[in-house]
């Protein structure tokens, strides 16, 4: 993501980054709940949604009700930097198995590149493992960091939605 900063930002990012633990990737678990609040507010403004606490509980507790959820957070040195949660979904178009990235966001998603690939290529092993042929996923169009960070890993295709095919 750092190439769509001005030159001085990146070479500040780059700077960072060699001191910078490497963000991993694990399941989401109950007792990031309130990090994770946190993750879910910003992710919210940066979609122009408003937050509410209803809506948090809501959608947390939905987490735990759809069978074959996939969520994960990213975190680098116990912080959590960010989430995402996918489900497979069957293309009526093909027949192909798809994951459906149904929220992702990372909380410097301009400067850290780096959590924001861990976190993609996280839901690429895990697509790969499911068998599908494509992550796709859908982004608010008014958005210029999610319409970069989209463009980054995916195409635009006549349907709205991004894609990106599955490395195995």
């Amino acid at each position: 993501m750092t190439d769509s900063l001005p030159s001085t930002s990146r070479r500040r990012a780059r700077a960072l980054a060699a001191n910078r633990p490497r963000p991993t990737v694990r399941p989401l678990s109950d007792s990031d709940f309130f990090a994770w609040v946190g993750l879910y507010s910003d992710y919210l403004t940066t979609l122009g949604a408003p937050f509410t606490d209803a809506r948090a509980l809501r959608t947390w507790q939905g987490l735990d009700q759809i069978q074959d959820l996939h969520a994960i957070v990213v975190e680098r040195s116990g912080h959590l930097t960010g989430f995402a949660f996918a489900t497979p979904q069957l293309s009526s178009l093909d027949g192909f198995l798809r994951l459906e990235v149904g929220a992702i966001f990372v909380e410097d998603m301009e400067s850290d590149g780096t959590a924001l690939e861990v976190l993609v290529g996280a839901l690429n092993d895990h697509a790969a493992g499911l068998g599908a042929t494509k992550l796709i996923w859908r982004i608010p169009s008014s958005s210029d960091v999610w319409m970069r960070m989209s463009r980054q890993f995916g195409t635009l295709t006549d349907f709205g939605t991004f894609e990106m095919p599955v490395h195995g």
